[in-house]
């Protein structure tokens, strides 16, 4: 009995230990964005700075210039992002991704300019 108690304990610490190491990893970086739904696909960039799980940095898009980025991690590997895009026209609008980390990615759906997206992040280098 005492053999299962202990075989029990060393397992739930593993699992506690492999849950906590998907958790650390830095995001600080430069992510490569995909976005698709059935009418497009869109590419940006996210450049990501962590600290204390919060996330800060910029979203780059060919179309809709730079703007501030804002987001946190969330549990059991979970992000979610948000941030005010402007158009040409001045028109303002709230976008946001939730996802979670697959392996290197983040993987999630999201809303650009009130479309819905599926969205994949891939890391391409080091914030600057």
């Amino acid at each position: 009995m005492k053999y299962l108690k202990l075989w029990g304990a060393a397992a739930a610490l593993l699992w506690i230990a492999v849950g906590a190491h998907a958790d650390t990893s830095d995001l600080s970086g430069d992510w490569k964005v995909m976005l698709e739904n059935s009418l497009s696909r869109k590419r940006i960039t996210f450049r990501i700075e962590e600290k204390d799980h919060r996330l800060r940095g910029k979203v780059f898009s060919r179309e809709y210039g730079t703007q501030d980025l804002d987001g946190r991690r969330e549990e059991d590997g979970k992000v979610f992002f948000w941030w005010t895009v402007s158009d040409r026209a001045g028109h303002r609008t709230d976008s946001s991704f939730r996802g979670k980390l697959e392996g290197e990615a983040m993987v999630g759906k999201g809303r650009f300019f009130d479309k819905s997206y599926d969205f994949r992040a891939e890391r391409v280098g080091d914030a600057e």
